[in-house]
């Protein structure tokens, strides 16, 4: 059932047809972080760079609410094309359908944020408890698009279908946290490498402890400038982009193929 999930994850993943939407947002997220950090750090010599940074802060903020509620919403369709592999569906349908679940899937996300913090609070265990409710809601999405479960139903069948197979879940899980570190380290590499080769004609900095934290960012903004404005940094970009959009795929594809393999385990 593990390999099986997983393989079925893979070439789920490697398909033009689901990882164009996430091509697209991570770029739209991406130059949104490259336009809040810009602004920030235009504000750093300042006196009022603080409440002037704020402002930008609530400026851009919107945009990371529409962006979070957007990759949900991309969630679903994704799940919804998974649970048809390996017959295809239009990609448009599984964003109706998406759409139709949306608030389901909203709901379960806003309590399942705020769970997470409260058992996370408890210091010392709480990086374990929340490690532990997370594999308890594995299959939290996947039971509202497949099953069609409302929010708190959701939460019940995860939670159930882990207890039945809690070693599979762990498991799947664990190879596939590995495997997304596999994927996002290759196609990252030659956006590091290009970033890198911008900084490496820096000079040198001190490294007594007179020298203040904001000089020696001062010092590297020249190198991350030319290497953003340049015309090769959207290419590399984009292909960092096309390995995140590969993995949340795999990741939503293989969730979605374990869950359904469970189901006809159980028939």
């Amino acid at each position: 059932m593990i390999l099986k999930s997983i393989s079925e994850g893979i070439k789920f993943a490697f398909s033009l047809n689901v990882i164009i939407p996430y091509i697209v947002l991570y770029l739209i997220t991406f130059y949104v972080m490259i336009g809040l950090f810009s602004t920030l750090l235009n504000f750093m010599p300042l006196g009022t760079g603080g409440l002037r940074a704020l402002l930008s802060l609530g400026i851009y903020l919107p945009f990371f609410i529409i962006i979070g509620l957007a990759y949900l919403w991309i969630h679903g369709a994704i799940i919804d094309q998974a649970k048809y592999y390996p017959r295809r569906k239009p990609l448009a349908k599984s964003f109706e359908y998406s759409t139709s679940r949306y608030l389901t899937m909203l709901c379960a996300a806003t309590l399942f944020g705020i769970i997470m913090v409260i058992i996370s609070s408890p210091p010392y265990i709480g990086p374990l408890l929340s490690f532990v409710l997370g594999l308890m809601l594995f299959y939290l999405y996947p039971s509202i698009i497949v099953d069609k479960k409302r929010c708190i139903e959701s939460f019940k069948k995860s939670f159930n279908t882990f207890m039945k197979y809690p070693l599979e879940t762990f498991v799947t899980w664990l190879l596939t946290i590995v495997l997304s570190l596999i994927i996002v380290g290759i196609f990252a590499l030659p956006l590091i490498i290009f970033v890198f080769a911008n900084l490496t004609g820096m000079p040198n900095l001190p490294t007594a402890a007179g020298v203040e934290q904001q000089t020696m960012l001062k010092s590297l903004l020249p190198g991350i400038s030319n290497a953003v404005h340049s015309p090769y940094f959207i290419i590399y970009l984009f292909i960092f982009c096309v390995g995140l959009a590969i993995n949340s795929s795999f990741e939503m594809g293989t969730r979605t193929r374990l869950y359904i393999n469970t189901r006809r385990a159980e028939t």
